[in-house]
């Protein structure tokens, strides 16, 4: 199974979790199916307006990058979802992962398996909490969590080594966490 395949898979598993979904994301697994004249069939129906297949199409097949059949980067932002299967956890080369403006309520713990992730945006969801299992992503670089209703972080996020970029702040996080920088975090984190 190609990695496209299990893409496609996991789109259909938040499809069927998240019925509210936005349309973009039908989209999106018309696209990677081939199946694009459904998307201007689509789009006529739910607008009654005809467009040109040609000045949609493209932000649809922007909403991940493959490099030599891998999955390298899926944005999956403004698209209303609030549940994440644990199927996340397929994407062995997954580099980067934009989940911002939905309206996640938690994440998988399987998510401790996207290793190569160096890049999780998980912000303006309504996290309360994040799992535990964040501190096995070894090469993570860059975590946005803000605009969530977090009160505490999880101490494993002290173990995460390669971390640059912490975007921590519209929370419901103590202040001595939020006016740090990432080491100041991490030390206060390890000292708990």
């Amino acid at each position: 199974m190609t990695e496209k395949d299990i893409l496609i898979g996991f789109l259909e598993d938040i499809n069927r979790l998240n019925l509210s979904a936005d349309p973009d994301l039908h989209y999106t697994l018309f696209w990677l199916k081939g199946d694009k004249h459904l998307i201007h069939e689509d789009i006529q129906m739910r607008t009654g307006k005809s467009i040109r297949i040609q000045d949609q199409i493209y932000v649809y097949s922007n909403n991940y990058i493959f490099e030599d059949d891998k999955l390298l980067e899926l944005y999956l932002s403004k698209m209303k979802i609030s549940i994440l299967p644990d199927t996340i956890s397929n994407f062995s080369h997954l580099q980067k992962l934009f989940l911002g403006n939905n309206e996640l309520t938690y994440v998988p713990e399987s998510i401790s398996s996207l290793t190569q992730l160096k890049s999780l945006n998980l912000s303006k969801n309504r996290l309360t909490t994040i799992p535990d299992s964040i501190g096995k992503l070894d090469s993570l670089e860059e975590l946005d969590i803000s605009g969530n209703r977090l009160i505490d972080l999880p101490y494993s996020i002290a173990n995460l080594t390669k971390l640059e970029i912490l975007r921590i702040q519209d929370n419901s996080l103590p202040d001595h966490l939020i006016n740090n920088d990432i080491s100041d975090v991490q030390k206060f984190i390890k000292n708990i």
